[in-house]
C-alpha cells in the first residue's frame, strides 16, 4: 500500500464532485430486491407444530388420565386429604412466623409501650385465624375460607415484618 502525502490527499479530495447523483431507478432496484428476498420456510411451520404439540398433549393426557378413579373417590378420603393439607399449610405458616420472630429477637429490641399495637394486632389476627381454621376443618371444600385464611396468614407475616422494620429503625 502506498503512502500518500497530505498534499496528494487534499488534491484527491478536492477532485471529488460536490454532490453525487443517483440514478432514477435505484430505489426501484432496492424495492425489487427487498420484495424478492426469500422468506424463511420455518415461519409457516411454527404455528402448525405448536398446534400439533398441543393437540398431542391433550389427546395423551385424556387417554392416560384415569377418569373412573376421579369419579369414584369417596367423600371421606377427600376430606381427610383436605384436613391433612390444612394441617400442613398451618405448620408451614408457623415455621415462617417462628423464623420472623427469631429475626426480631436478634435485633435486641426492648419491649416499649409504643409497639403494643403490633402485639395487640397480632393477637386479634391470630384469634380470627384460629376461628377460620376451625371453620375450614368443618368445611374443607370452601374456597372462600381458604382464600381468607391464606390472606390472614400473609397479613400476619406483613405485620411481623413491619414490627421488625420499626425495631430496626428504633435501634439506630
Amino acid at each position: 500500500m502506498s503512502q500518500l502525502t497530505d498534499k496528494q490527499l487534499d488534491d484527491l479530495i478536492n477532485g471529488l464532485p460536490e454532490e453525487m447523483s443517483v440514478s432514477p431507478n435505484v430505489w426501484q432496484k432496492v424495492q425489487g430486491e427487498i420484495s424478492h428476498q426469500p422468506k424463511p420456510n420455518s415461519s409457516k411451520w411454527v404455528p402448525m407444530t405448536l398446534v400439533a404439540s398441543l393437540l398431542l398433549t391433550a389427546v395423551l393426557s385424556w387417554k392416560l388420565f384415569d377418569h373412573q378413579s376421579l369419579l369414584s373417590v369417596p367423600e371421606h378420603n377427600t376430606n381427610t386429604a383436605m384436613l391433612a393439607l390444612i394441617d400442613n399449610v398451618e405448620q408451614n405458616h408457623q415455621q415462617q412466623v417462628s423464623q420472623l420472630q427469631q429475626t426480631i429477637k436478634r435485633v435486641a429490641w426492648q419491649q416499649v409501650p409504643e409497639f403494643s399495637p403490633f402485639k395487640k394486632g397480632l393477637k386479634e389476627l391470630r384469634q380470627a385465624m384460629q376461628e377460620v381454621i376451625n371453620q375450614l376443618k368443618l368445611q374443607p371444600q370452601d374456597k372462600q375460607l381458604w382464600d381468607l385464611w391464606l390472606w390472614m396468614q400473609q397479613q400476619e407475616l406483613n405485620l411481623l415484618g413491619q414490627e421488625q422494620r420499626v425495631q430496626q429503625i428504633e435501634s439506630i
